[in-house]
């Protein structure tokens, strides 16, 4: 009797799923400013970045995690007028003047928070301008767009509360034309339900050599917690 009840547990543990082994590959350690490119992007990390996620809560399936202290003095980008914490992945430049469709996820953990300073989740950067020209932040505990080019803090509605944007996955797609003519549509959905988030759309100075980032970049000031993020899936194409 015994045996037989062994032989039948045996048999269900063996028809229970065992989940993949994921690997993980550390890019960024966090003990210093890190850079280097990884499928066909560019990589960035003051933080801890790893390609491959510990956890699979976001559903993202290529994922890479980004982890940043919640002590101000940590995990800092040199070289900036502020102190401030970088993890963050970006596309090529694209040609002045072209279009091209932009698509990635991200997932930002709970009880993440946000201050009243930059905490850009992404960026429209233009390598010209040395600068972002469109970015998307939590501040104030709301998600906002911030034009820099055309002035506008924020640009159209907000998201809040942030509260309710930590620990969802949302897809990211976004076309711009860089250049004098330029044009961006973006927008934010949720990447389980489809329910939209927050978009901008605009037509005027998109840049030059400009490209798209995305992570976690965030200045410490007045910060009392850590980032774990989780970001991947992307893929771009010109038009």
């Amino acid at each position: 009797m015994y045996f037989q009840l062994g032989s039948a547990l045996l048999v269900l543990a063996l028809l229970v799923p065992v989940p993949p082994v994921v690997a993980v590959t550390t890019l960024g350690d966090g003990t210093s400013y890190q850079m280097g490119q990884v499928e066909g992007m560019t990589w960035q990390a003051s933080g801890i970045l790893t390609q491959g996620c510990t956890s699979s809560v976001s559903g993202i399936n290529d994922c890479y995690q980004m982890t940043l202290s919640s002590n101000p003095n940590d995990n800092l980008d040199p070289g900036n007028w502020t102190p401030r914490q970088r993890n963050e992945l970006h596309f090529p430049p694209q040609s002045d003047g072209a279009t091209w469709n932009y698509q990635w996820k991200h997932y930002l953990a709970p009880g993440t928070g946000s201050t009243t300073h930059f905490f850009h989740m992404m960026q429209v950067f233009s390598t010209a301008d040395d600068g972002p020209l469109v970015t998307l932040d939590p501040i104030s505990g709301a998600v906002r767009i911030t034009d820099y080019e055309r002035g506008c803090n924020p640009c159209g509605p907000t998201y809040s509360p942030l509260s309710s944007y930590e620990g969802r996955t949302t897809l990211h797609k976004m076309t711009i034309t860089s250049g004098s003519n330029g044009n961006l549509e973006y927008a934010v959905t949720d990447a389980s339900t489809g329910a939209a988030l927050i978009s901008y759309s605009v037509a005027g100075y998109m840049g030059s050599q400009t490209y798209i980032k995305f992570g976690t970049y965030r200045a410490t000031e007045d910060i009392t917690t850590g980032v774990v993020a989780y970001v991947g899936d992307f893929s771009s194409s010109e038009q």
